[in-house]
């Protein structure tokens, strides 16, 4: 369960990070 919370933290960040666009490139990297 660690693995999966750290995951999502981690798409978090990127969200953050490139709020406006790659949303789609988000999902790829998942």
């Amino acid at each position: 369960m660690q693995y999966l919370s750290s995951l999502l933290e981690i798409c978090d960040d990127i969200k953050s990070f490139s709020s406006d666009s790659g949303d789609e490139e988000i999902f790829l990297y998942i």
